[in-house]
């Protein structure tokens, strides 16, 4: 796609996904065998499981009234086994177990393929081998909805565990709201609205290249009942018309210059 890109004229933004080491070689980093490249970006998946479990696991601590040498037990359900962003979001959950005092301990993670029918099947598993954890940790939404389903088809009497998980979809934010998932981390389509913003000013004769180079790593944001409301109220109805994008581009905005 880039050589033929390349070939056109057309300038290329790459974003959302990581490219894998092997491919990188080959490519090159953005303006470097392709000088139409101008961005590579993509959401930081390793800090944002990591920034999940170090959550859930707080929050569970408190829940359960834990004592800090108490261990927290977590059944953690991964995305695909051959995506990139499942990949780094499982190392982050493990950079977290892997500090000094995590006194965490994850009863097992299982991959899926991403979906709610699969990720039905792995929690009922998780449940059977391991009993009743503190904390379900998810790498992706419909994983988080199975997770909730399964437990409450199994244990409706019992103290839901602390569930999180990745991806801002709009069903998982009403369960937020209703307190039946406990965090959220997510801002994907905001990436697309900055990076469509830096192609503006970029094709306006004004680079980004200095300020933040030509490959970005966007931290995902959380969404949890302390902040839920304040998150509909603004971006609720999905109206991105309301939103003045001028404000962002240093075109239109001298103060940002």
């Amino acid at each position: 796609m880039l050589l033929e890109a390349q070939e056109a004229g057309i300038k290329v933004v790459t974003l959302n996904s990581g490219i894998y080491d092997e491919d990188l070689q080959l490519i090159g980093a953005p303006r470097d065998r392709f000088e139409n490249w101008l961005l590579h970006s993509q959401a930081d998946d390793r800090k944002a499981g990591y920034d999940l479990t170090e959550l859930i696991v707080t929050m569970a601590r408190e829940k359960f009234d834990l004592a800090d040498d108490e261990m927290v037990t977590v059944s953690a359900i991964g995305g695909g086994r051959d995506t990139g962003a499942s990949s780094l979001r499982r190392d982050g959950l493990y950079d977290y177990l892997g500090r000094g005092d995590a006194r965490t301990s994850v009863n097992q993670f299982i991959y899926t393929d991403w979906s709610y029918e699969y990720g039905r099947s792995v929690a009922k598993t998780l449940l059977r081998r391991y009993g009743k954890p503190h904390v379900i940790w998810t790498a992706y939404t419909p994983l988080a909805r199975a997770a909730l389903d399964v437990w409450n088809e199994t244990y409706l009497d019992k103290p839901l565990p602390v569930i999180g998980t990745i991806g801002w979809g709009e069903e998982v934010i009403e369960l937020v709201e209703q307190e039946e998932l406990a965090v959220v981390l997510g801002g994907h389509f905001m990436e697309g609205a900055w990076l469509l913003t830096l192609v503006y000013d970029h094709y306006n004769g004004i680079d980004f290249e200095d300020e933040i180079g030509l490959e970005m790593r966007v931290t995902l944001s959380k969404v949890d009942a302390a902040n839920v409301r304040p998150f509909k109220t603004r971006f609720g109805d999905r109206d991105w018309q309301k939103i003045e994008f001028k404000h962002f581009s240093k075109c239109h905005t001298a103060s940002i210059m």
